[in-house]
């Protein structure tokens, strides 16, 4: 969708994160130099539309150090060099990722490195974090599925949805889906 539909002028709207325009960037895997003239940018709005009137979900990734290591002072010494303002900054601007410092989503240079930095990361007040359980991911990749299905013309939506029902219920039991 990213890499050929949107380029092309054949999708309209897009559910993504802030990381998909790193594609597009000259260093991206498919470069699209028109891409932040051509596409807007809009924040989730709340459920019902109350305070603040937007919503962001966050989540993806760590460093860690296990337990069991036998090398954690220099496991400590590596996050403290990667997670330090430059070290944020280069992975932030590499991926066009939100960052977590606030000192870095003030760095002129992230702030001028894509045309979206400034939205996503105004966007980190907002923000909750997906659900910590197993059946999470599980769960999200359905609903790309079911959304990919109906772009690309390989199903209705009513047999997306009904393909997205029953795989839920494979997935978290039909005692746990409304109307399962």
């Amino acid at each position: 969708m990213s890499g050929q539909l949107m380029p092309a002028g054949k999708l309209a709207i897009n559910l993504d994160g802030s990381w998909l325009s790193s594609t597009w960037l000259p260093s991206g895997a498919r470069p699209w130099p028109q891409w932040s003239s051509v596409l807007g940018t809009a924040a989730m709005p709340t459920q019902h539309g109350q305070g603040p009137g937007k919503v962001s979900m966050s989540g993806g990734w760590t460093l860690a150090i296990s337990a069991k290591s036998k090398a954690s002072d220099t496991a400590f010494k590596f996050i403290s060099t990667a997670l330090n303002k430059e070290g944020a900054l280069s992975y932030d601007l590499a991926g066009a990722a939100v960052p977590v410092r606030k000192d870095v989503a003030a760095d002129p240079r992230y702030l001028s490195s894509n045309p979206t930095a400034k939205f996503w990361s105004a966007l980190v007040g907002v923000t909750f974090y997906r659900p910590a359980l197993p059946e999470y991911p599980r769960i999200s990749n359905e609903i790309q599925v079911a959304t990919e299905t109906v772009i690309t013309g390989q199903g209705s939506p009513a047999a997306a949805v009904n393909a997205y029902a029953a795989s839920l219920k494979g997935i978290v039991g039909p005692s746990n889906v409304a109307g399962g």
